[in-house]
């Protein structure tokens, strides 16, 4: 909250007091004072990794009675540690910040920077960055840790945070997280099968956040091993790509002669109704493609009524519908139709009759 106004003032606090009775509370008090100008420091304390070799924004905001306050010069200064800044003063923006970035080679020891409002030099904020060594690093898994994608889909974002291993978990920026990514394919029985590895260096940001995006390039359905270290801590990840799984589905051919289904031929007799009336049996037969219903060259027609002695035969068929190990395949065999009854003729012209429904012609077992 922001007093509206100078002196003291009491603030009550009260828990929920249309349930307890009497109303749980408490009280506080604040006191306001009036500046001409204030300073606010963004974010004042840093955590970061001692050997680390980066630059540290420092932002300050000025401020008149929270009201952010337009070209006010801001004095920057090292008064504790070794720093290099990019400027010794900043004037605020059309938002009221300034900012200068701190220098920090080598890290090895706390470093403190003050900014003040210029020539009083007051008010003051100072910006203080702990050096934090790497026996303190901690990592945590933020998010992305246990993904299963298909083979050939992006994985999400692998994130991890690198703190102080207090109680609070102080984010640590500067330390160089490695990411060593291994590719394999793991068989239920025997040893793993390595298909590629890669490593990754990362340095962590202000918010001790690292990450990578696995990938699995174009290997395939394979097992994706992450292992993430940053000085003595370290954390084992396992990810996968599956394989994708595809449902089945038949072709239904609306009771077309031919179809999409390797090593079979849908078939009926000439003449037949089955390709011309909607209402007719979809499939009257289903033979492998290489076998015929009428074959002329050896007199077993559809209409022979009689079988090859099958007895030699094997009558197992390929997927493809030749037959297995070379042999013969075994004809399908249909006793002969019966002769078609003439048309009754009127004056020498013969008079339709409504066509016959199909019908499936009878199996001779003993061709199975």
């Amino acid at each position: 909250m922001t007093p509206t106004a100078t002196g003291t003032s009491t603030i009550t606090i009260a828990l929920a007091p249309a349930v307890y009775s009497p109303p749980q509370s408490q009280q506080a008090t604040v006191v306001g004072t009036s500046t001409a100008i204030d300073l606010a420091a963004l974010t004042p304390t840093r955590w970061i990794g001692q050997g680390a070799t980066l630059a540290v924004p420092l932002t300050v905001e000025a401020l008149d009675l929270g009201v952010p306050q337009v070209s006010v010069a801001v004095n920057f200064a090292v008064t504790k540690g070794t720093a290099s800044l990019s400027a010794s003063s900043a004037t605020t923006n059309s938002s009221g910040f300034a900012t200068v970035n701190a220098q920090i080679t080598n890290q090895s020891a706390d470093v403190q920077v003050s900014a003040c409002v210029a020539q009083n030099n007051s008010p003051c904020q100072t910006f203080t960055m702990f050096s934090t060594p790497p026996s303190l690093w901690t990592l945590e898994t933020v998010s992305g840790s246990s993904q299963v994608v298909p083979a050939g889909q992006a994985f999400q974002p692998l994130v991890m945070r690198v703190t102080d291993g207090s109680s609070v978990s102080n984010p640590v920026m500067g330390v160089n997280v490695a990411f060593q990514t291994t590719l394999a394919r793991v068989p239920e029985n025997g040893m793993p099968v390595i298909l590629g590895s890669s490593e990754a260096q990362v340095t962590s940001a202000q918010d001790g956040l690292a990450s990578i995006t696995p990938s699995a390039g174009s290997v395939g359905p394979c097992d994706v091993f992450i292992a993430v270290s940053a000085g003595s801590s370290s954390a084992q990840l396992q990810m996968e790509t599956a394989a994708a799984i595809v449902v089945a589905q038949s072709t239904n051919n609306g009771g077309k002669a031919g179809s999409d289904w390797p090593g079979l031929r849908f078939s009926w007799p000439a003449g037949s109704q089955a390709a011309t009336s909607p209402g007719a049996p979809g499939l009257l037969f289903a033979v492998p493609e290489v076998v015929s219903l009428d074959d002329s060259a050896t007199g077993l027609g559809p209409c022979s009524g009689t079988c090859p002695d099958t007895s030699s035969m094997d009558s197992s068929v390929g997927v493809d519908g030749t037959a297995a190990a070379g042999k013969a395949v075994p004809q399908t065999c249909e006793s002969a139709p019966e002769s078609a009854p003439e048309l009754p003729k009127v004056d020498g012209q013969a008079v339709p009759t409504a066509p016959a429904e199909p019908s499936i012609k009878a199996i001779d077992p003993s061709c199975r």
